[in-house]
């Protein structure tokens, strides 16, 4: 067995966080790939991703998210969707 869901929905995206908001802008991802504890962050889809190294705590990331401009309305870390968890273990089977 390969775990339970919740397991399985942060084997692989366990450093990921996911802000939906309005505002998002160079400034706000050129702050952001500025901090130590960010490997890359960029805009998809209207959200903003951000891969964080490690263990590191987001809440001061959020507060400089904020405190930059940007309105901040939902933060989800480290969850995929079933479609793309189902996806991840298919492609990492077939290798």
């Amino acid at each position: 067995m390969l775990g339970n869901l919740d397991e399985l929905r942060l084997k692989e995206n366990d450093n990921k966080v996911e802000i939906l908001g309005s505002g998002f802008n160079e400034k706000t991802l050129t702050l952001l790939q500025a901090r130590p504890e960010v490997q890359r962050a960029e805009i998809q889809n209207g959200r903003l991703v951000i891969d964080i190294r490690g263990k590191s705590k987001i809440g001061p990331l959020i507060t400089l998210i904020v405190q930059s401009g940007t309105e901040v309305e939902d933060i989800s870390r480290g969850g995929e969707s079933l479609e793309d968890l189902f996806l991840t273990l298919m492609q990492e089977d077939n290798q």
